[in-house]
């Protein structure tokens, strides 16, 4: 029961420190007190983690125990999402307020209000939809409580913030350290170019920026032809600016993009660059709220080149 009492403790975010340890597989393993940026405590042993595995970036809500020595380990009860159907779930989430409301969230997840014990309960269960087009349950699922719930709500923004820096931090960081590790004849090469001891990082970022843009402009464009906002008439969707569409679209656009094909245009953008780059060392010390901006700013910049030549 002490156990129990002590994850309890959290209903605001944990601080982060350095106060980990490795498991036998090399993972790093924490306490309820030493969380890393991607863990968020949603009460009690519930949890939502922002994970990478062999490049597929994921949202977990999920169970944890705890051993005796305070460390935090995975179970086998929770569900994991893609990340489209994570955009979608935030997007629907507040219908969620009564007994015997059920969701289907891109034929994927499937949300259960129950209520049990005078507690209203959410159960989340994964679906997969066969070639015969029938939804099976899966056997991921957790259930959470109305306060876990609303305590999920709150975190949203943060969590999403959170998972756009993760994506370029350590998504594509995985890739791109791929790519320079499958490239040593091409890095070769390079570094026998070179005649500049230092790699040249406002250039790279630069050119990541321009890439962003390029994948991100017809991703958009699809999403603005499939999806109108929440509030908005179809006069009013079919009018937006660049600069709305961006905010409207942007997440969604991110969510589905190719990071492995992002992560080779990339790399092989510079080589001479990435000869003597670490890419870890880059993508840490990489400013991916900056680099959004500079992304919105040169995506918004794209409408008033189309008014300058549509004015020659």
């Amino acid at each position: 029961m002490r156990k129990k009492a002590a994850l309890d403790i959290a209903n605001e975010q944990p601080t982060t420190s350095n106060n980990t340890r490795v498991d036998s597989h090399g993972n790093a393993m924490y306490t309820i007190h030493s969380l890393p940026s991607s863990m968020f405590h949603l009460g009690s042993e519930n949890f939502v983690t922002i994970t990478l595995f062999n490049g597929f970036t994921r949202i977990h809500i999920r169970r944890y125990k705890t051993d005796p020595e305070g460390y935090l380990h995975p179970t086998r009860s929770g569900v994991s999402l893609p990340l489209t159907t994570w955009k979608s779930f935030q997007e629907k989430i507040g219908a969620l307020q009564f007994s015997g409301q059920v969701l289907v969230i891109e034929k994927d997840l499937c949300i259960t209000c129950e209520q049990k014990d005078n507690e209203l309960l959410f159960s989340f269960q994964r679906m997969f939809q066969r070639k015969s087009l029938q939804l099976t349950f899966l056997p991921e699922n957790i259930v959470i409580n109305r306060r876990q719930m609303q305590r999920l709500r709150d975190l949203m923004d943060t969590i999403n913030v959170t998972l756009n820096n993760f994506l370029i931090k350590e998504t594509l960081c995985y890739f791109t350290a791929q790519e320079q590790k499958n490239n040593a004849d091409v890095l070769q090469l390079a570094a026998s170019q070179i005649f500049n001891d230092f790699p040249d990082y406002t250039e790279v970022t630069d050119s990541l920026s321009q890439l962003l843009v390029k994948y991100l402009s017809p991703k958009i464009s699809e999403c603005f032809q499939r999806f109108l906002p929440n509030n908005m008439d179809l006069y009013e969707h079919l009018t937006q600016s660049r600069q709305e569409k961006f905010e409207n679209y942007f997440e969604m656009s991110l969510y589905q993009l190719d990071w492995q094909q992002l992560a080779k245009d990339f790399y092989m953008t510079h080589p001479p660059n990435f000869a003597i780059i670490m890419v870890s060392d880059f993508f840490s010390n990489l400013n991916a709220e900056e680099l959004f901006k500079k992304v919105k700013q040169l995506y918004i910049a794209e409408e008033e080149k189309m008014f300058v030549n549509l004015s020659m």
